[in-house]
Parts: structure tokens; C-alpha cells; sequence
């Protein structure tokens, strides 16, 4: 049986996404905190909005959930992202995953230099990758915008964008599809699409042993809902704030990647989830492996307005993992957990021959 039975018909080429690698030049000197997703992010959303809001008056306090353009709103797809109305495949707003990634590079300088160069990855999944051209002109106006109060990160510094290349699968710069001095290769914005069969196609062919080695390259921080109890009887009031999983399982990791996986394909890129009884049925004997070696710890990344938390370092897993292979090499892209827009949740998986 081969490995696209796993999945639905079409389900492996419409999963599919695009990643560039922007390349900035700092114009005067900067000081950021030593993890960069949290001000690119919010430097390239405010920007968005100024394109692409329609409410000038009150453009940043308008609430786009309130608004009669939600769901044809740009900025409202990529940064509040909306679920169809009348969806049925998640519990609620917030389940829905947005269509991008911003990963700062692992450099953890905080203080940068006029003339020193600063790199990040954008990922676009599915209908984003369309609207490229505006993450590209949002930067673009966040560092050479002439407002002292627009730049990046809290000194507003200036930069601009020296060039942007397309990323391949092995990770390797592939196409120069902007500099400053030519315009947009829009050729490549389409032509250069990694899908799930590509990732499929490059997994390792040798047989696996019955072990297998993750390392968690940026913040893993997956969380688990807390139900408030009646101390009487015991009987569940009401959910309480949720709380980093203690360890990570292996049916804890294995959730959240099936859960994105599913809901990346439905609401980005048309195609049908996961099927219950089969995610079920993964999650089920996904209790049978167990960590045999856990170098993980928790680390904290401090922003402006609170304390994200996730799982850094490498574990090894040891059990049957060929019906939960192609996932988890897919999950490599998706980025399965909470604040992956900022990069939190990459991972590599580190195969031993048998």
C-alpha cells in the first residue's frame, strides 16, 4: 500500500505552499529581542491593514469581526482569518490556523548595526501565496516608510529589503524573485510550490529502525484545556485557561500535527480533511510509543505584552512508526503548534537506519 492511500484523493498536490527568504539590510543601528518573530509580525501587520483596510478613520481599532468585509478582507484572511461561515470542521474561530509563517533566523543578536543584515523565512500556504506581493510591499513600507513611528521593532529602526529568494525543499535558496533594483518574478510565485507529495517523495526510503529522534528546532508549545471542577461533586463548570503539556508524549505531538495538517488543507488550500475514524485510530496506537531518552526543556521567550513558553532540545521515541511517518515528515512544514506564525513549532526529524 502505498503512501497516498493515507490520505484523501487530491489531498497530497492541493496541500502545497511556497517559502521565501527575505533578506534586510539595517540602515541605521537596532536593538530587538533575541527571538524576532514577535516584531516582524506585528511591524508587517500593521502595514497590511493601512493597505488594505477600508475604514480610514479608525483603521487599527476597528474590529475586523465586526466588520460587513470580514470575509473578503485581505488582511482579515491572512491575519484574523475568519472560518467560513457555516464551517463544520473546527470548534471555533480560534481553531483556525492562519495562512503564513514569519521564522526569524536563529540569530539571537539583540543589538544590530547600520549596514548589517538581518534574514527571516515567510511561508504561504494555499490561497496566501497569491497575496505575496502584499507581505512583500508591507515590509517593504516597514523599513523605508519616512514616519518615525513606523520601522522595526520598538526603536523603529529603517532597513530595506535586499533581495528576496524562493526556498527550496532542501532548504537552499532557489530563485531571486526581488531586489530593489529589478521587479517582481511573479513566474516564480506559482512555479516554485512545494506540496505534501514533494515533502513525501523526499523522505528517506531506508527502512526505519524502531526508534525515532525529534529535535525541536524552534518552541514546541502545545497546550491542553483545563476544565474548572465543583469541588462538591466534582463536575465540570466551565474551562480554565490552557497549559502547556508537562512532556511531550508522543500522542501529544502527534494531535496537533494531525489537527494542522487537517485544518491547513480545508480552510487554504481546498481540500478535504483527514478522516476521523483514520486520525482516531492514529492517535489510539499512538499510545503504544514511548519516550526512551527526553533532552527537552522548557524555555521562555519574553514580548512586549506577555511570556510564551515552549520545548526546545531532542527526544527519542521508540516503538511502530510507519503509519504515523508521512505525518509526522509533513508536520516538518506545518509547524504544529500554538504561535507558529512566529515560527514556534519547527522540528526535524532525525531517521536511524535498522
Amino acid at each position: 500500500m502505498g503512501i497516498g492511500s493515507c490520505f484523501p484523493d487530491n489531498f497530497l498536490d492541493n496541500l502545497r505552499f511556497v517559502k521565501y527568504r527575505f533578506t534586510l539590510e539595517l540602515l541605521e543601528q537596532t536593538r530587538l529581542p533575541k527571538y524576532k518573530g514577535t516584531v516582524l509580525r506585528s511591524g508587517c501587520g500593521k502595514q497590511l491593514k493601512d493597505i488594505c483596510c477600508t475604514y480610514d478613520h479608525q483603521r487599527h481599532n476597528a474590529e475586523c469581526r465586526s466588520c460587513e468585509h470580514n470575509h473578503s478582507c485581505i488582511y482579515s484572511y491572512l491575519f484574523e482569518t475568519p472560518g467560513p461561515p457555516n464551517a463544520q470542521y473546527l470548534d471555533s474561530q480560534r481553531d483556525v490556523p492562519r495562512p503564513y509563517i514569519i521564522e526569524p533566523s536563529p540569530d539571537i543578536r539583540q543589538s544590530l548595526y547600520s549596514h548589517e543584515r538581518l534574514d527571516f523565512d515567510l511561508i504561504l500556504f494555499g490561497k496566501a501565496i497569491e497575496y505575496f506581493p502584499y507581505f512583500l510591499v508591507s515590509f517593504i513600507n516597514m523599513g523605508e516608510s519616512k514616519d518615525r513611528n513606523v520601522g522595526l521593532g520598538d526603536m523603529r529602526s529603517k532597513y530595506r529589503v535586499l533581495r528576496v529568494t524562493t526556498v527550496d525543499i532542501y532548504d537552499e535558496d532557489w530563485h531571486i524573485v526581488y531586489t530593489p533594483h529589478r521587479e517582481l518574478r511573479g513566474e516564480y510565485i506559482e512555479t516554485d510550490c512545494i506540496s505534501a507529495r514533494d515533502i513525501l517523495e523526499s523522505m528517506p526510503g531506508y527502512p526505519i529502525s524502531n526508534q525515532l529522534h525529534i529535535r525541536f528546532l524552534t518552541p514546541m508549545n502545545i497546550r491542553i484545556q483545563r476544565h474548572k471542577s465543583n469541588d462538591n461533586d466534582h463536575a465540570d463548570i466551565g474551562l480554565k485557561k490552557a497549559r502547556l503539556v508537562e512532556a511531550l508524549d508522543f500522542p501529544s505531538l502527534l494531535r496537533p500535527v494531525l489537527k494542522q495538517i487537517s485544518a491547513m488543507t480545508y480552510f487554504h488550500c481546498q481540500s478535504d480533511t483527514l478522516d476521523t475514524l483514520k486520525v482516531r485510530e492514529l492517535l489510539s496506537k499512538a499510545e503504544q510509543v514511548q519516550i526512551l531518552k527526553d533532552k527537552t526543556h522548557v524555555k521562555s521567550f519574553h514580548s512586549v505584552k506577555r511570556t510564551i513558553k515552549g520545548f526546545l532540545g531532542d527526544v527519542i521515541y521508540k516503538g511502530d512508526f510507519e503509519p504515523f511517518l508521512p505525518f509526522m515528515y509533513i508536520g516538518q512544514w506545518i509547524y504544529p503548534s500554538k504561535n507558529r506564525v512566529i515560527g514556534f513549532g519547527k522540528y526535524e526529524l532525525i531517521f536511524r537506519m535498522k
